[in-house]
């Protein structure tokens, strides 16, 4: 009886956590959404042309709450798994065209850099079981990792399959993660501490929330890194979300 009751605390405490969460994501991300609207507008000069150092800080303000807007979601995201009210829509896809998607998407954050991207082992047309929607933001927030921390090199993705898995494999040639830090990846609002990393735009969050994404799909991350030399995430989805397909 103490245990039941225990337990039920425990739950409503989450409900309590998770309902506060959205609450105040909807507060934040509100105001957030007029900043951003607002500084498009004078972007395009629809109330009159900007000089080059006023377009510069428009960016700079644009930039900054947008980065705000992603850290909220991925918070209340965070929140809403942990509470258990994260369903997945799994739906059977071809791999093929959703990596070309993804690779569309984060063509602008490379092609500035000195980076070429593969994709290794779909010579064929695949077709994969999983949340679609998920699945595409677990590998951006994979790759657009790997780009962060890759000044210039290649960034691989490598897909391959047994009996029981498919299994995903994204490596790069970038600085790497020293073995102090493997325990701080993917921890919520960690950084490793590096001077390219320290002035690198980021929460902390992302990490933690795919393996969390991962971990919902039955599947599993590991990670494999040598500083200096580049780091590899690999993880897998069971072939077994085939029955969940609605």
């Amino acid at each position: 009886e103490q245990q039941k009751l225990y337990l039920d605390q425990i739950v409503k405490s989450s409900q309590i956590k998770t309902e506060f969460m959205a609450t105040m994501s909807h507060e934040l991300r509100t105001p957030l959404n007029a900043i951003i609207g607002f500084t498009d507008l004078l972007l395009e000069g629809v109330y009159g042309d900007l000089n080059v150092e006023q377009i510069e800080f428009m960016d700079d303000i644009k930039s900054s709450a947008e980065h705000q807007f992603d850290m909220i979601q991925r918070i209340l995201d965070i929140s809403k798994i942990e509470s258990g009210q994260v369903s997945l829509n799994i739906q059977r896809f071809s791999l093929n065209s959703t990596i070309e998607q993804i690779r569309s998407n984060l063509k602008p954050l490379y092609s500035n850099k000195e980076i070429k991207f593969k994709v290794k082992g779909l010579d064929e047309e695949v077709f994969i079981a999983a949340d679609p929607i998920r699945f595409k933001e677990i590998l951006i927030n994979l790759i657009s990792n790997a780009i962060k921390f890759t000044i210039d090199g290649k960034i691989t993705l490598l897909f391959k399959e047994d009996y029981y898995n498919w299994i995903f494999r994204v490596r790069d040639t970038g600085i790497g993660i020293a073995n102090k830090d493997f325990s701080l990846i993917f921890k919520e609002f960690n950084r490793v501490e590096s001077t390219y990393v320290q002035s690198t735009p980021g929460t902390g969050l992302g990490l933690s929330l795919t393996k969390r994404l991962i971990e919902l799909h039955g599947g599993e991350i590991t990670f494999f890194s040598v500083l200096g030399v580049g780091t590899t995430f690999t993880f897998n989805l069971p072939k077994k979300l085939a029955n969940k397909v609605k």
